[in-house]
């Protein structure tokens, strides 16, 4: 028997992510070594949903996380 569950996976990753989210925006190291360690986790998380079979949940952390960092910034993308 297994002593995790995806909902306890899912859980860690999540806290996880939110906390190199938060060291990435508080942080004075190079910005492109935080993002290559967001990358790295998500890429983990995501071959986790592959084999578990989630794969909706799979496609919605990519178009989650693309929206949140692709998504055009400024006062016209706030008009919407």
């Amino acid at each position: 028997m297994s002593l995790f569950n995806t909902v306890s996976v899912m859980r860690l990753y999540s806290r996880c992510l939110s906390t190199l989210h938060q060291l990435r925006r508080a942080s004075t190291m190079d910005r492109d070594t935080m993002e290559e360690n967001i990358l790295r986790m998500l890429y983990q998380c995501g071959l986790f949903l592959k084999q578990v079979g989630l794969l909706e949940h799979l496609w919605m952390l990519l178009k989650m996380y693309l929206d949140v960092n692709l998504a055009p910034t400024g006062p016209a993308s706030m008009q919407r």
